[in-house]
C-alpha cells in the first residue's frame, strides 16, 4: 500500500508542475497578445488625444476653461 501512496504522490506533483508550466506559459502568451495590440493600437490612441487636446483649445460657451472634466460636462449637458 505505501508504494502505491508514493506513485499517487508522484503523480500529483508532476500534475501540479505540469499545470504550473502551462499557466505560466498560458500568461507570457497572453501577455505578449496584450502588448501586440497595444502596440497597434497606441498610434490611434495617440491620434484621439491629439484631436481632444486640440477641441480643449476652443473656448466653450459658459466660458468654461477645463473642457474635458466631468463638471464641465455635467454643466454643459444638464442646461
Amino acid at each position: 500500500m505505501n508504494l502505491i501512496e508514493h506513485d499517487l504522490e508522484i503523480k500529483q506533483y508532476t500534475l501540479a508542475e505540469l499545470e504550473r508550466t502551462n499557466l505560466r506559459r498560458t500568461v507570457v502568451e497572453e501577455r505578449r497578445r496584450f502588448d501586440e495590440v497595444f502596440t497597434c493600437l497606441k498610434p490611434v490612441s495617440d491620434s484621439q488625444t491629439a484631436i481632444f487636446n486640440d477641441a480643449c483649445g476652443i473656448e466653450p460657451r459658459n466660458g468654461h476653461t477645463s473642457c474635458w472634466t466631468f463638471e464641465y460636462n455635467y454643466k454643459y449637458f444638464s442646461s
